[in-house]
């Protein structure tokens, strides 16, 4: 597994649009995360190694692609059997830049 890299600031651009165009889901939507694995299958289905290297990396926020989304959902919330992973630091960046272009357009 590749080393974990941080975003570059095209790419939190570029996510933070495609999650205000409902392209991208992201676990910070879920109301409670202690589903994550229910909806983020490979958090389920990865090793006991993998899991701490993504710890070790500081991974705290899950992200799919709405266009890989399973037919089926769970409790109205998408189900995704791929998925990215972000920093905190890069997931704040996301949200804040989201944050910006939500209120932009109100």
């Amino acid at each position: 597994m590749a080393p974990y890299t941080p975003l570059t600031d095209e790419q939190v651009k570029d996510f933070a649009k495609r999650i205000y165009r409902g392209e991208v889901f992201v676990s910070w939507s879920l109301p409670n995360l202690r589903h994550l694995a229910s909806h983020f299958l490979p958090v389920a289905l990865m090793s006991e190694e993998q899991r701490q290297l993504w710890i070790s990396w500081g991974v705290t926020v899950f992200w799919a692609p709405m266009s890989s989304a399973l037919p089926m959902g769970l409790n109205g919330f998408p189900v995704f059997s791929e998925c990215g992973a972000w920093r905190r630091e890069d997931a704040d960046r996301v949200n804040a830049r989201l944050t910006e272009i939500e209120e932009l357009l109100k």
